[in-house]
C-alpha cells in the first residue's frame, strides 16, 4: 500500500466506525389514527381491565375530551383511559405523562400528569386497534 493511500484508508475506517457507533433514533414512530372519532374508539374498546404493563414510554396519545384519552403502548396496542374529572386541559394538551407502579399502570392508583395536575385513572379499556384499522380502511 502506498503512503498516499494510508491517510484515506484511515479516514474511511474512522467514518465507518462512526457510522456503526451512531445510535438509532430513540423517538418512537407516530401512530396514524386517521382522525378516528371517540365513538369509533368506543366501538372497538373491550371490557374494563384493572391494569396493563407499561415499558417506559408511549407511542402516541389522542385526547377524546377532558376525561378520556387513547394511549398507544406500541404501534398496534392501545388503551382507552378514563380519568377523574375535571382534568383541565386534557382535551387540548400537546403531551402527557403517565405514572406507573413497577411498570404497571393500575386503575385507581396511577394517573395522567397533565399541566401540573394528576388525573387519576378510573377505567382502563383495551382497544382492538388492529381490527379498527382493518375495518375502517382509512387508517394505515
Amino acid at each position: 500500500m502506498s503512503k498516499r493511500a494510508r491517510p484515506f484508508l484511515s479516514l474511511f475506517a474512522a467514518l465507518g466506525l462512526a457510522a456503526c457507533a451512531t445510535a438509532p433514533s430513540s423517538a418512537p414512530p407516530i401512530v396514524n389514527h386517521g382522525g378516528a372519532t371517540r365513538e369509533q374508539f368506543l366501538q372497538y374498546a373491550g371490557a374494563p381491565v384493572d391494569s396493563f404493563t407499561w415499558l417506559t414510554r408511549y407511542y402516541d396519545f389522542k385526547p377524546l375530551g377532558n376525561q378520556q384519552v387513547v394511549m398507544w403502548t406500541s404501534i398496534n396496542d392501545a388503551y382507552l383511559l378514563t380519568v377523574t374529572p375535571p382534568c383541565v386541559g386534557l382535551d387540548f394538551v400537546n403531551g402527557v405523562r403517565l405514572t406507573t407502579t413497577q411498570r404497571t399502570v393500575t386503575r385507581g392508583v396511577d394517573g395522567l400528569l397533565v399541566q401540573g395536575q394528576k388525573c387519576f385513572i378510573t377505567q382502563i379499556r383495551p382497544i382492538d386497534y388492529l381490527a379498527m384499522k382493518k375495518d375502517l380502511h382509512t387508517i394505515p
